[in-house]
């Protein structure tokens, strides 16, 4: 995540992959952003949660 902050949209849209049940390789590929990008995203996630819907 050192580089650009990714929008909202797509943060949420990680987000619900990973609700879904979605591997965090799968949704990088999906995403074309970085493995670790997600990992950090849902690891920021689960720390502070918050209602998708809220986002």
């Amino acid at each position: 995540m050192a580089g650009k902050s990714k929008r909202m949209s797509q943060v949420k849209q990680i987000l619900r992959m990973h609700l879904q049940g979605t591997g965090k390789k799968t949704i990088a590929r999906a995403l074309p952003i970085s493995k670790n990008t997600v990992k950090e995203y849902i690891t920021k996630a689960t720390q502070h949660p918050i209602a998708i819907a809220v986002l």
